[in-house]
């Protein structure tokens, strides 16, 4: 009777494990260009995602539910029109309010170029809207890059403002409150320049970062940390005398940021064939100046820039999306960073179709994994929903999930002779023999996948070095996502 109970509960066991969710997914129609740039998890296991969908003059702002696999439950037009360009493009702008509801904000262009608005709009978790605001200056062009869900229940936005008289492009922060009424507006002189990351600090101010440019220095990395009413307390600029690009500045303790940038050239000595443009790592001290000692490049061979990324504080590393692009194909990374600068994860993603391929949010998910969003950009654009384990492994490329159908012991024991795992325990190799085609997957006790390999007629080979000694499970999946064989795998070192 023992037997018969332990095997029960290493089969329930076995059965929460495979529903751990991975998917890669993509999203459009065969009339319409989609973009899905921003994605939030959901009580219920779930997803909001936020984006863009065009057909011919068309153009709308849509949020739509995805289900743990990336299945659509249902969809929301936010904002639509026939004669003017709706958009929103970052990560940032889609948040969740105080209340456990949601704001999505993007850009409305009218067609002959004069007007540009801001829009923001609260919803509910079933996609109702609870409001609707618009944002107008008379000799102001806006757009929206970010929204901020600030401690006293209202909110900030951030954004570019483009100066009609003098085609200026400035920083640009609206503040307003729980209803999204107009409190304060600032826009911050500059030549040439644009926000690409907002928060809010312990002090009560914010942290905006993006880029600016300088007839001199051309484009640089620039950043402007404010009060609680957007009253400038420092401003920096950092670069070369080259052109170099925007940043990402996270608050990582109080008075303490981290900054990830984009540089052209190095202080330092570096390998002949590293590329001129470099992602920077840099801390910086209360008042925004570099800590000496605290840079560190990370070169790909081409250009290499941050898209997105937060400070996870349980773990003390930061985590984002990067990108390497030019030439084609363009490359997207979930990537960890400790606060010292060591590139802890490095793991690319891919939709399979080959090239322009972006990532424009991640977050943390329940489950110790994470989900990106973003798009791929041949013609017609797709929208892109990746949902990750904790490192960064997913079910393959798009269109695909790891959900797998149960099947009864009998099926699963027809196949045990074909297969064999060896040795268990295991010390540095694990050897698995198959006669048919599968996926091998290794999973830690709390069902993350932590090795994956495929599997032909032969012997296939992986290391289990870098694991931390204990106990694991495994599965052999067949193409059909059904489990061929699964059990307990020690590993000692």
């Amino acid at each position: 009777m023992k037997n018969i109970i332990l095997m029960c509960c290493f089969m329930v066991h076995y059965t929460i494990l495979a529903q751990t969710p991975q998917f890669n997914k993509l999203y459009n129609t065969d009339s319409t260009r989609e973009l899905s740039p921003c994605v939030l998890p959901t009580t219920d296991e779930g997803y909001i995602v936020g984006g863009i969908s065009r057909y011919n003059s068309s153009s709308l702002v849509y949020v739509r539910k995805i289900n743990k696999w990336g299945e659509q439950k249902w969809q929301t037009n936010i904002v639509s029109s026939d004669t003017a360009q709706v958009s929103t493009y970052f990560g940032g702008n889609l948040v969740k309010t105080l209340d456990n509801n949601y704001l999505i904000s993007g850009s409305m262009e009218y067609t002959n170029q004069t007007q540009r608005d801001i829009f923001l709009c609260k919803f509910t978790q079933s996609g109702d809207t609870i409001w609707h605001k618009f944002y107008h200056a008379v000799d102001t062009l806006y757009a929206t890059n970010a929204i901020v869900v600030a401690n006293d229940n209202g909110y900030l936005i951030i954004g570019t403002a483009w100066h009609q008289l003098n085609n200026a492009q400035s920083f640009l922060l609206l503040k307003t409150d729980s209803l999204g009424n107009l409190q304060w507006r600032k826009i911050y002189n500059s030549d040439f320049g644009r926000p690409f990351h907002a928060e809010q600090t312990t002090d009560g101010g914010y942290i905006v970062s993006g880029y600016n440019y300088h007839a001199a220095t051309g484009y640089d990395m620039y950043a402007i940390k404010t009060d609680s009413l957007g009253n400038v307390q420092w401003e920096h600029t950092y670069g070369t005398d080259e052109d170099d690009g925007g940043c990402l500045v996270l608050e990582v303790a109080a008075g303490q940021y981290a900054l990830l940038g984009l540089i052209s050239k190095v202080e330092e000595f570096q390998p002949f064939w590293y590329t001129e443009i470099q992602l920077l790592f840099a801390r910086l001290d209360s008042m925004g100046n570099i800590i000496t000692g605290t840079k560190r490049y990370f070169a790909n061979q081409s250009v290499y820039s941050c898209q997105s990324a937060y400070f996870d504080k349980q773990k003390n590393e930061i985590v984002a999306v990067t990108l390497s692009y030019t030439p084609n194909p363009t490359k997207p990374y979930l990537t960890k960073f400790s606060l010292s600068g060591d590139m802890l994860l490095n793991a690319p993603l891919s939709t399979g179709i080959g090239t322009e391929d972006y990532l424009r949010d991640v977050e943390p998910t329940p489950d110790g994994g994470f989900v990106l969003a973003g798009f791929n950009f041949t013609n017609p654009s797709r929208g892109w929903v990746v949902k990750t384990d904790s490192l960064g492994n997913t079910c393959g490329e798009a269109d695909c999930d790891n959900y797998v159908e149960p099947i009864g012991i009998d099926i699963v024991g027809s196949f045990q002779q074909s297969m064999q795992v060896y040795p268990n325990p295991a010390t540095n190799q694990l050897h698995i023999t198959s006669t048919i085609p599968a996926t091998f997957v290794l999973y830690d006790l709390l069902g993350r996948a932590v090795r994956q390999v495929g599997l032909d007629s032969g012997t296939a080979q992986i290391s289990v070095l870098g694991l931390p000694a204990g106990t694991y499970f495994y599965q052999i999946i067949n193409p059909q996502k059904q489990i061929l064989q699964h059990d307990k795998l020690i590993v000692l070192h």
